[in-house]
């Protein structure tokens, strides 16, 4: 296969993951590392670049084991070059899963893994025959999306319609056995969201002796008015036959409600349950169902949880055994405006250990291209920029952008069904002609968010979060309880404000929109959010930033030019950004961050170490004058106050050095 798959640094990220797993310690350690060698590249023919050697296989087992001079980077990338030809990648790639390598679990786990790689470019490692030993071989082949609904076979198992159930619809005695085998008993549920019952529980009937409960789904029907006008109430139900195969094309749309709904039928269909999800016309895995009815006024009724929301943004995947890791774990390729070359950011969440890391930060100097950075990101998700993301885009249910800044420069991307914006900030107008809201404007916005986070019962949530910025007056003047629920104090939140310095309104402005729109698995862009607040409050919005991430279960990447920032956060969540001329360089912190000195983070930040201070040159010359050690402590002390032994120990180090 010659048609280019991979990028350069998709490519390299692979392999290292590869390597990460060991396949080639393995190889070594089971005697088959040449072999492997030998089924991609004829090694005994290629020349050496040792002239003692006759041919290549002697080079490398001289460099790689009676030396052990060359590393698997060197090997691969310079003797072999595997990275020089596509075709020769491929070949590589297709030979890792050679079953002769592995046991069947190391087989699976490094298909899913290249698989990862290989789907969002539509190619697919797929098994094309099953060896003598029953394990299965594998190769490159195109990928045919499973939202293609051309390739889904016609449901032949039919659906009855039980519209009157006795007692609880999940339960099997709420209708009665059906007359045919196999078929699917669909019950409707009475529950009412607001005038809407969409809700139905599925079952399956194999036979008289053999049911199983595949769990809860909604349905909509593509018209739009109350199917009981006089009562206001649309039900589902009166749009649907009392037996049917399929629910008309182009007329309906479902999506289950649990995760466990898409697992049970999986297992108990394993060939079969894409026809079985089209005949049912589920949103989640045609995504052009959804396409059609987004718009449709009850179409939040299908998705009223955060859990089913998450559901319709990766089913499609998880039910195709695609691991979804991309969202903690992705390389970004970005090249700032004065860039010559391009710089590729590794981004990594950490939601697995004890002190879960949701958060990552970019610190540098202005100048450098966060912000750029920051504005970039959301516009190469927004149009699945694939050659830019490795190992691929990265999946995230909403991107919600936040500056405070009149002078930021987000475009705001088009949402489209497969990507979901907001911007969050205090300007307003277009990118050349902005505006910061006027106070009128912004507590007008702040009544409309706020109204939203009442409907949509998170005001409990907005109370924790605003919890660690505000006193314990403020707090409690802007929540009420109401019909034992928490609630947003709209009568009292405009007088609230009006008291509010800048800084405390536009952070309550800022979180208000968020709550109001977050969902789980968003990210969140801040650009700068240090801007304009006291270090003391900076401390208090990393808190309130760690709570909402932790609520919403959502990542948050932060760009930003203050040490304050990130000593409330681990150096493994930390990078600085540098230029160098028309270079820009990525490093890791070397040291640890977290609650680190603000001093020491400053100097390992800014790299101040060499750079002439005012202080230190003003001591240089006193001492050059004469003046006594005593005498020079005395004029740098501030009345009885000690200085820092820090400074203390220069000063001695430069009074040694003019000796």
């Amino acid at each position: 296969m010659t048609k280019t798959i991979f990028s350069p640094v998709q490519q390299k990220m692979l392999f290292n993951q590869i390597k990460e797993s060991d396949f080639f310690n393995s190889l070594i350690n089971d005697g088959n590392f040449f072999d492997f060698l030998s089924n991609i590249w004829d090694i005994d023919t290629l020349p050496s670049s040792d002239p003692r050697f006759n041919n290549l296989r002697g080079d490398i087992q001289q460099h790689m084991f009676n030396n052990d001079d060359w590393d698997y980077d060197y090997l691969f990338s310079e003797a072999l070059q595997l990275f020089k030809k596509e075709d020769l990648f491929n070949k590589f790639i297709t030979e890792t899963v050679n079953p002769i390598y592995h046991n069947h679990d190391s087989q699976l786990i490094l298909v899913a893994t290249i698989n990862e790689y290989l789907l969002p470019k539509k190619y697919i490692l797929k098994p094309y025959e099953v060896d003598e030993n029953g394990d299965l071989l594998y190769k490159i082949e195109p990928h045919t999306s499973i939202i293609d609904d051309s390739a889904v076979v016609e449901n032949n198992i039919p659906f009855l319609l039980e519209r009157r159930p006795r007692g609880y619809a999940h339960k099997i005695s709420s209708h009665c056995q059906p007359n045919k085998f196999p078929s699917f008993t669909m019950v409707v549920d009475h529950w009412d969201d607001y005038g809407v019952e969409s809700r139905f529980e599925l079952f399956y009937y194999e036979s008289k002796e053999s049911y199983t409960h595949i769990g809860p789904l909604k349905i909509i029907n593509v018209k739009q008015e109350y199917t009981d006008s006089e009562h206001q109430k649309y039900r589902v139900r009166d749009l649907m036959e009392d037996l049917f195969y399929s629910l008309g094309e182009n007329e309906f749309c479902s999506i289950g409600q649990t995760q466990e709904y898409y697992d049970t039928l999986k297992q108990k269909f394993p060939n079969k349950y894409l026809s079985i999800l089209w005949a049912l016309k589920d949103c989640a895995i045609f995504s052009f169902i959804e396409d059609n009815f987004e718009k449709h006024p009850f179409f939040h009724s299908l998705i009223r949880e955060n859990s089913v929301e998450r559901i319709l943004r990766k089913e499609k995947y998880l039910i195709d055994n695609r691991k979804i890791s991309s969202c903690y774990r992705f390389s970004y390729e970005f090249s700032p405006k004065y860039a010559e070359e391009p710089i590729h950011i590794e981004f990594s969440f950490d939601i697995n250990s004890a002190f879960q890391q949701r958060v990552f930060a970019i610190i540098g100097e202005n100048g450098v291209g966060k912000t750029q950075l920051i504005t970039a990101l959301p516009l190469d998700l927004a149009k699945r920029r694939e050659n830019l993301f490795a190992p691929q885009v990265p999946l995230y249910s909403k991107v919600i952008a936040v500056s405070t800044s009149l002078y930021d420069s987000f475009d705001v991307p088009k949402n489209s069904v497969g990507f979901n914006y907001v911007y969050c900030g205090l300007a307003c107008g277009k990118k050349d002609n902005k505006t910061i809201l006027a106070p009128k404007e912004l507590k007008l916005k702040l009544l409309q968010t706020t109204k939203t986070i009442n409907g949509r019962e998170r005001a409990e949530s907005l109370k924790n979060i605003l919890s660690p910025l505000y006193s314990a007056d403020i707090i409690s003047a802007l929540f009420t309880i109401q019909e034992e629920k928490i609630k947003v104090n709209q009568a009292r939140l405009v007088e609230i404000v009006d008291y509010m310095s800048s800084g405390e309104s536009s952070l309550l402005f800022i979180f208000c929109n968020i709550v109001a729109n977050i969902r789980y698995d968003s990210l969140i862009l801040f650009d700068e959010p240090e801007t304009h607040l006291h270090p003391n409050a900076i401390t208090s919005l990393m808190s309130s930033i760690y709570q909402l991430l932790d609520e919403y279960q959502s990542y948050a990447i932060i760009v930003t030019h203050s040490p304050l920032i990130i000593r409330e956060m681990r150096s493994t969540g930390v990078r600085i950004m540098d230029r160098i001329n028309n270079l820009p360089v990525i490093r890791s912190i070397n040291m640890e961050s977290l609650g680190a000195n603000v001093s020491a983070l400053v100097e390992e930040i800014f790299e101040n170490k060499d750079i002439p201070k005012y202080y230190k040159i003003k001591i240089d010359e006193l001492i050059s004058l004469g003046l006594s050690y005593g005498d020079l402590i005395s004029a740098l002390q501030s009345r009885d106050i000690e200085l820092g032994i820090g400074l203390k120990m220069y000063i001695q180090q430069r009074y040694k050095s003019h000796v």
